[in-house]
């Protein structure tokens, strides 16, 4: 788990720009991406390209989640998976473009980037 690849891909949540206008969301501000399954911050990147009732999220480095919260720092997609979307012969392939989701701005904490956050160490006990 590279820091600079971090960097390099910081996996936002992006967002129409006609969306976020609704939904008073700038780019660089904390968005609450949440379904019944579970929800995962993620910073805002604002844009004219994407459809209008969407988002787009990239596949998070890993899991960061906050154990207060339940929220997910790390913007694993797949906290928003519950068993129903999940295909019964390839149960690790979840159905990303029919998980549908809300997104608001956060109102707590704001987000830090990716490569701020401290590496994974894997150690056996």
């Amino acid at each position: 788990e590279g820091i600079w690849l971090r960097e390099a891909w910081p996996n936002p949540v992006f967002i129409s720009a006609e969306d976020a206008a609704v939904k008073g969301i700038a780019s660089g501000d904390t968005v609450r991406v949440f379904n019944d399954a579970g929800a995962f911050l993620r910073i805002a990147s604002v844009t004219e390209t994407l459809m209008p009732g969407c988002i787009a999220v990239p596949h998070g480095a890993r899991t960061y989640l906050d154990k207060e919260t339940g929220l997910d720092l790390g913007g694993n997609e797949n906290m928003c998976v519950d068993a129903l979307t999940q295909d019964d012969y390839f149960p690790t392939c979840n159905g990303y473009n029919s998980c549908l989701v809300d997104f608001e701005k956060y109102d707590g904490e704001a987000l830090q980037p990716d490569c701020l956050f401290e590496p994974a160490i894997w150690t056996e006990e």
